[in-house]
């Protein structure tokens, strides 16, 4: 096998691998388990967003959990590429100040393929309307209010929950409010 083959092949494997481990976390401990996945909040049929549950427990103020973008096929796009999904495996909310640490995120092409990769340790205000602000309203309040809402959405862990996501996503009526 000439060298650009096995630079190739390499490469291969090394994608494979990395979407092998997409739906995994740095941490295991540090998100808790991933029984379900809760949609927090939907843009259209544009893309869903999803914690997972149930989750680590709350240490203090502090809450880490797993952040999923589902993207809907070729709705959103970085340097001129379709992304496919992107994760934050260890986001961690501050209950009481209000405040998030993004931590690891990777960005991931339809394909599987790493896009975009860094890791954000500091913690910083949470912006209003983002998908932080819905899970810090989930992860942070107590309740049978955020446990039981009528329109909740949750969907099994296991190999398929991302297709399974879009295929949720592409039956939404348009105007799906968030949740």
């Amino acid at each position: 096998m000439t060298r650009p083959a096995l630079v190739a092949l390499a490469a291969a494997v090394l994608a494979l691998a990395l979407s092998a481990c997409a739906s995994q976390s740095p941490s295991a401990a540090a998100v808790g388990a991933t029984k379900t996945w809760r949609k927090i909040t939907q843009v259209e049929n544009r893309f869903a967003v999803f914690i997972n549950e149930p989750g680590a427990a709350r240490v203090g103020d502090l809450v880490t959990f797993r952040l999923v973008y589902i993207y809907a096929p070729g709705e959103v796009r970085f340097n001129d590429q379709v992304v496919g999904w992107q994760e934050y495996s260890a986001m961690t909310i501050n209950c009481a100040t209000q405040e998030m640490k993004a931590g690891p995120r990777v960005r991931y092409a339809p394909d599987g393929k790493v896009m975009l990769s860094d890791d954000a340790q500091d913690f910083g205000p949470i912006n209003a309307d983002t998908a932080a602000a819905d899970a810090a309203r989930v992860r942070c309040t107590t309740g049978a209010a955020t446990a039981s809402a009528p329109d909740l959405v949750r969907i099994p862990n296991g190999g398929r929950w991302m297709d399974v996501a879009r295929e949720r996503l592409a039956a939404a009526p348009a105007s799906s409010p968030a949740h």
